[in-house]
C-alpha cells in the first residue's frame, strides 16, 4: 500500500497540486488491454470470500445474543464506521463500544436474526446486502421491542487474509411502493458526473472542486486506503482544494456495476444503492511527458435525498 503522505491530497489519489500540463492530443489514456489487466488482478469475492463475510456477520448476531461485546467487536475493524439511519456517524470500536454497553446495561436482545441477500465488490473491498430482524427486551420495563432493518456492511480484507467490517450502515424497513431498480439510471448519471467532473488537460480549479464535493451527501464519508476517514461535504471540499493548480488527465470509475437496495421507501423508491468496480486516475508529473496511471477498486453507498436526487453517501477506494 502506498504511503498514506501519497493519498490525502485528494479522494481521487491526485499525488501532486503541481502537475505538467498537457494538450488533449498529448494526453494517453488507459487501454483496454490495461484495464482487462487491471479486472483480472481485482477480482469479485470468491466463495471463500463469502462465506468469510456471511461467517462474520453471524459471529456479530452471536455476539448481540449473548450479551459479548468483544464477539461483536472481533469482526469489526478497529477503524470501523456505524452510518445511523439519519446518516449520523459513530467513528472507532472505542465509540461503538459504548453503544453496545448501554445497550446490554439495560436490556438483552432474544432475537438478532441477520440474514445477508447478496454479496458484492471487487479486490479487496465488499459490500453485503441483507436485512436483519431483532427483539430487544427491556431491563426498565420488561417489554419486548421488535425491529425489522436492512443493512449495508462495507467489507475490507485485511492485511492478514481476515475479512472485516469497515462499515455498517442501516436504515428501518419501510413501507411503500414501486421499483427500485427505476432508479438505475439516475445513479448512472451521478456516477458520471462524479467521474467526469474535468475535462482531460484541464487545470483544476476552485469550480471543478465544488462540482466535485456537490456529488456528495452533506454527511458523506470517505475511506481512504489505510482506513482513516473523511467526513462531512465541507473536509471532502477542504481536502480536494489542496488540488486546485493540477493539469487533469483522467479519473473514471470504469465498469461500475449497480445493485439497487431493496428497501422500497415512502416516495416509491429506494432510499440506498450501492456500487463498485474499478477506478483509473491518470496524471503527468510537472515536466514529465511519462503518465502516472492508477488503476484501483473502488465501492460506495449512495442515498436519495429528500430533493430526489441521489447522491454519494460513502466512499472508499484501495491502492497496492
Amino acid at each position: 500500500m502506498k504511503p498514506v503522505h501519497s493519498i490525502l491530497a485528494t479522494a481521487l489519489v491526485i499525488i501532486s497540486s503541481s502537475l505538467f500540463a498537457q494538450t488533449n492530443n498529448q494526453l494517453r489514456f488507459t487501454t483496454s488491454a490495461e484495464l482487462a489487466k487491471a479486472k483480472q488482478k481485482y477480482l469479485p469475492p470468491t466463495d471463500k470470500d463469502k462465506q468469510s463475510i456471511r461467517n462474520a456477520v453471524t459471529a456479530t448476531s452471536n455476539g448481540y445474543l449473548e450479551g459479548d461485546i468483544d464477539a461483536v467487536l472481533k469482526s469489526y475493524s478497529d477503524q470501523s464506521l456505524e452510518l445511523y439511519p439519519n446518516q449520523m456517524a459513530n467513528a472507532g470500536t472505542g465509540n461503538i463500544r459504548n453503544r453496545l454497553n448501554g445497550a446490554f446495561r439495560n436490556g438483552s436482545f432474544t432475537k438478532m436474526d441477520r440474514t445477508i441477500e447478496s454479496i458484492h465488490g471487487v479486490g479487496p473491498i465488499a459490500l453485503a446486502l441483507g436485512k436483519t430482524e431483532s427483539v430487544y427486551k427491556s431491563n426498565w420495563d420488561g417489554k419486548l421491542y421488535e425491529d425489522h432493518r436492512n443493512d449495508i456492511f462495507l467489507f475490507r480484507k485485511q492485511e492478514d487474509g481476515q475479512w472485516k467490517i469497515l462499515l455498517h450502515h442501516w436504515i428501518t424497513d419501510e413501507a411503500g411502493n414501486g421499483k427500485p431498480s427505476d432508479d438505475a439510471a439516475s445513479i448512472r448519471q451521478r456516477i458520471d458526473a462524479w467521474s467526469f467532473f474535468a475535462r482531460p488537460g484541464e487545470v483544476l480549479s476552485a469550480e471543478h472542486v465544488e462540482k466535485y464535493a456537490s456529488n456528495y451527501s452533506a454527511q458523506a464519508v470517505e475511506i481512504l486506503p489505510n482506513q482513516w476517514s473523511n467526513f462531512g461535504i465541507a473536509n471532502i471540499r477542504l481536502r480536494n482544494s489542496g488540488s486546485i493548480g493540477a493539469t487533469w488527465a483522467q479519473c473514471t470509475g470504469y465498469n461500475f456495476e449497480i445493485n439497487s437496495f431493496a428497501t422500497v421507501g415512502p416516495d416509491g423508491f429506494s432510499k440506498r444503492a450501492v456500487a463498485w468496480g474499478i477506478g483509473d486516475h491518470s496524471n503527468y508529473s510537472q515536466g514529465s511527458s511519462d503518465l502516472s496511471q492508477y488503476l484501483f477498486p473502488w465501492a460506495m453507498i449512495l442515498t436519495k435525498e429528500s430533493d430526489g436526487q441521489w447522491r454519494i453517501l460513502t466512499y472508499h477506494f484501495y491502492l497496492d
